[in-house]
């Protein structure tokens, strides 16, 4: 995640899927996209090794209200 977003937008929309387990020892790859038109990004956990899908998501982030952009 660009710490632009971390720090300057709230998370507004979560829609998340488990899909499969990882077990102890696994190596977990975590992987993000971002669509830029509408600050959302799509997320995929893996395991290493066998590729699998361990769980996706997509995020959407509003931009943070503050005292400087909310005049």
């Amino acid at each position: 995640m660009p710490k632009d977003i971390t720090d300057n937008y709230d998370l507004s929309y979560i829609d998340g899927r488990f899909i499969a387990e990882a077990l102890y020892g696994d190596t977990i790859l975590s992987y993000s996209e971002m669509d830029v038109n509408d600050h959302s990004f799509a997320h995929t956990i893996k395991t290493k090794g066998n590729n699998k899908d361990c769980a996706t998501a997509r995020t959407k982030w509003r931009e943070r209200k503050t005292k400087s952009n909310s005049q």
